[in-house]
């Protein structure tokens, strides 16, 4: 129980809009995600919870990242108990925390490579999530951990529009995304509490198009890209496209040290950046070149008296 709860549950119910800096990489840089979708039904197989992965969506938020999001063929959990989710608040023990936390792999519908931290993420979809405080709640996840939850309110939100943003809010958590940090908090963040976050109506909604809902910002992509669920590709553009490196550790130093080669930082006129102008990286170069040849000289002068 205490190594399940290292990662934090994050439930999201139904701020002032900020500027957002957004990370856009370049074309050889490619990421992969694997979501296995779990409709749960009742014990005979029936009356079973609807799914709707707003699959467009969903994919075009996290295309940010520079991500392709696989979704795997749906499978079926028949168990009626777990139609009606408790997500803990009010007992202390979370019917959640047995669908993603308990019994061997592939237990509960769940994908049999997956593990707590380690994709594919598991996604249950079901009719309910009960919760103690009395809002509807839309969605349950992980932090930093393998599991989502998703409510039937989901689909029947704004008139059966449904609520676009869910899945793809939900995944962010189990990609280590909160909903105060890393710059998440304005209106058309996608990882803001739904009672303060404007959702897509359309894809064509979705950042950067439209109403440019759904924003990441650079540090919650530079989390995305750190996450073991998402696996990166880097393509180097001079060798017909040959991959030379297909670590998560190497995109992630890359983005450590924002270099220009790989990466374009736009941003709002009003938003800060602390990133070094090429200038600036210039004149850091040659100060660094510069030192190595009067070190260099110095000792040779050193050596011949």
């Amino acid at each position: 129980m205490v190594a399940g709860c290292a990662a934090m549950l994050s439930s999201c119910t139904d701020g002032t809009p900020q500027s957002v800096q957004t990370i856009f990489f370049d074309e050889a840089t490619n990421g992969e995600l694997f979501v296995q979708p779990i409709q749960v039904c009742n014990d005979s197989g029936e009356d079973c919870a609807g799914v709707n992965l707003f699959a467009d969506i969903t994919a075009k938020i996290l295309e940010q990242a520079r991500l392709t999001v696989n979704f795997l063929p749906t499978n079926q959990l028949n168990a009626s108990r777990f139609l009606s989710i408790d997500d803990g608040s009010s007992s202390g023990t979370s019917e959640f925390y047995e669908l993603s936390r308990s019994g061997s792999a592939g237990a509960f519908g769940r994908h049999p490579d997956s593990t707590r931290t380690s994709g594919p993420i598991n996604v249950w979809f079901v009719d309910s999530i009960e919760s103690a405080s009395g809002f509807t709640q839309f969605g349950s996840a992980w932090v930093n951990g393998n599991g989502v939850v998703v409510s039937a309110a989901t689909q029947s939100f704004n008139g059966g529009r449904g609520r676009t943003d869910t899945l793809a809010h939900e995944i962010g958590h189990n990609l280590g995304l909160r909903h105060t940090t890393l710059g998440a908090g304005g209106a058309n963040n996608l990882l803001t509490d739904g009672n303060s976050r404007n959702i897509p109506g359309s894809v064509n909604d979705v950042y950067p198009n439209g109403a440019g809902l759904s924003q990441l910002t650079s540090a919650q992509l530079q989390q995305i890209v750190n996450s073991s669920f998402t696996s990166y590709t880097v393509t180097d553009s001079e060798d017909s496209g040959s991959t030379t490196d297909s670590s998560t550790d190497a995109i992630s130093a890359d983005l450590a040290g924002f270099s220009l080669t790989s990466l374009q930082l736009r941003s709002g006129a009003s938003a800060a950046s602390s990133i070094p102008e090429p200038s600036s990286w210039v004149a850091i170069a040659l100060t660094g070149f510069s030192a190595t040849l009067f070190l260099k000289r110095r000792s040779t002068h050193t050596t011949q008296h």
